[in-house]
């Protein structure tokens, strides 16, 4: 679905919404064709600590080790993890709300 966005501007005909850090664009076949092998194994829950993608992400970058490499669903889990990891009762954190 493309949402199109809002715009004052005279010369604007088409203005997309790209706030949702979305793709304009239809994928690939390449990717198409990847999304659906994956789809296969959808009915199995993924290893939880992301185990053969962090050993993957070692042989791009062989100077980090995969030991320390944290791997989520998203920026939020991972902003919720560290903080969770580093604050504890009594501490202030200030996080930023965005639309």
């Amino acid at each position: 679905m493309l949402l199109i966005g809002d715009s004052d501007a005279p010369s604007a005909s088409r203005v997309l919404a790209l706030a949702n850090n979305e793709n304009v664009e239809a994928p690939s076949a390449e990717v198409a064709e990847t999304i659906t092998r994956a789809g296969r194994n959808a009915n199995r829950y993924p290893n939880i600590a992301a185990c053969s993608l962090r050993q993957k992400l070692t042989a791009l970058h062989p100077k980090i080790d995969a030991e320390h490499m944290l791997v989520g669903v998203g920026a939020g889990e991972l902003i919720a993890l560290i903080t969770q990891a580093y604050c504890g009762p009594g501490d202030e954190v200030i996080v930023g709300d965005h639309g």
